[in-house]
């Protein structure tokens, strides 16, 4: 099947949300959340999605981290950690949400070449981190930190570099804990 879409949304920069049979995606907040998310990544970021390929595989981590953190913003808005509550067992009466972003997925046994299911692990890394750093703002400087790091992601960003860029914001914006850039990379390398 064919989508068509009016031209003026092919013309500009557009928010697409879909209603199908089963399920209207504009009734859950979090996925709203999570699809603003992606504009706000290509509005004020400057990655690309780039596929790297070796003599075994083809990796498209900055896909995964472009879903990664629009779920990351999603659950930061809405300070719950769990994406698609709404639409999720509407899609499959089994799910009681599309992703949890508060979750203990490891690297490289997440990645199966899916881009929403390849950023459990960092998505997870990044939560964890979160936690330890909400104090009495609720987390608002923490995702401060986290949206200047992600400005600041080079075109052929990676989850490596991804996690040098945020750990090094995130120790810039707590100075008197001794241990955040400890902190952060703990939480990357789990």
């Amino acid at each position: 099947e064919y989508i068509l879409l009016p031209p003026q949304v092919l013309a500009s920069d557009a928010l697409v949300i879909y209603q199908g049979a089963q399920v209207d995606f504009a009734y859950d907040g979090p996925v709203l959340w999570h699809e603003l998310g992606h504009g706000i990544i290509h509005s004020t970021s400057d990655w690309s999605t780039l596929v790297t390929i070796d003599a075994r595989s083809a990796n498209n981590e900055s896909s995964a981290l472009h879903e990664g953190i629009s779920d990351l913003i999603a659950a930061m808005v809405g300070q719950d950690p769990i994406v698609g509550a709404y639409v999720g067992p509407r899609i499959d009466p089994q799910q009681s949400n599309i992703r949890n972003v508060d979750n203990q997925e490891r690297c490289p046994d997440v990645l199966w070449g899916e881009s929403h299911e390849d950023s459990l692990h960092f998505t997870g890394a990044v939560w964890e981190a979160r936690a330890q750093f909400l104090g009495t703002d609720q987390g608002a400087t923490f995702d401060a930190a986290l949206y200047a790091a992600i400005v600041a992601f080079p075109p052929n960003v990676n989850f490596g570099s991804a996690a040098q860029i945020i750990t090094a914001t995130i120790a810039r914006a707590f100075p008197g804990m001794a241990d955040a850039r400890t902190r952060m990379e703990t939480a990357f390398d789990g």
